[in-house]
């Protein structure tokens, strides 16, 4: 149970203990446990108003009767919480089996309970910008709450790919993958230097499709 509270101060203690004794029940049950809770309890205050919100100014007449009844019925409610609960295991074990694939190519040692651990106390990060993150949304009633780069650009139009790329950076992302790089260069056997590269190589990839195919879907959907 400590390890759950070192992971915030000491994570190399922690991911030391990970290589001697790789438990990943504990850190992988508490992510999908809390980002459960947060969930629901966004739902009803947070989440569907906006949702419903958001269905206003796209439908109109008897559409829009059936999105209002969708998004702010028990329905949407309950596959949203179904939702989390198959997805952010299958984030974390997909994650898990990608960041082994890579250590095998750079002929580290894999072995995937220790990775998963390793996945899983870094996601504890995630969680944590996700408390604060939903606090914030509970105090102001809004889902618009980040904690990335776009705090410090406010002049830069939400529709473009800049302001896109700035929101995948996040400061509770930069800091999880930084006890990522860690954790991997001490159960893989592998140099500081060449997990730190992986992993945010990675990540800059990742935000790059992102960003793009994001661009893409909004100017599909504007073109509707």
């Amino acid at each position: 149970m400590s390890s759950l509270v070192k992971i915030f101060h000491s994570p190399k203690e922690v991911f030391q203990r990970v290589d001697e004794k790789p438990n990943w029940v504990l850190p992988f049950l508490t992510v999908i446990l809390v980002t459960f809770i947060i969930t629901a309890v966004l739902l009803p205050t947070v989440i569907q108003p906006a949702a419903a919100k958001g269905v206003q100014s796209k439908y109109s007449d008897e559409a829009l009767e059936r999105a209002m009844k969708w998004v702010s019925g028990p329905r949407f409610y309950t596959m949203s919480l179904v939702s989390v609960l198959i997805s952010t295991p299958i984030q974390m074990l997909a994650q898990a089996g990608i960041l082994s694939l890579f250590l095998l190519l750079l002929h580290g040692e894999v072995k995937f309970p220790k990775v998963l651990a390793v996945t899983s106390y870094s996601a504890l990060i995630s969680v944590l910008g996700g408390i604060v993150k939903g606090g914030i949304m509970l105090a102001m009633k809004t889902v618009e709450v980040y904690t990335n780069l776009s705090l410090f650009l406010p002049f830069v139009e939400k529709d473009t790919f800049l302001y896109r790329l700035l929101t995948k950076v996040d400061f509770f992302t930069i800091w999880s993958l930084v006890l990522f790089g860690l954790g991997l260069s001490i159960v893989g056997r592998i140099e500081k230097k060449k997990s730190y590269i992986l992993i945010f190589s990675l990540w800059i990839a990742l935000i790059l499709v992102g960003s793009f195919l994001g661009g893409l879907g909004a100017r599909f959907s504007g073109g509707r």
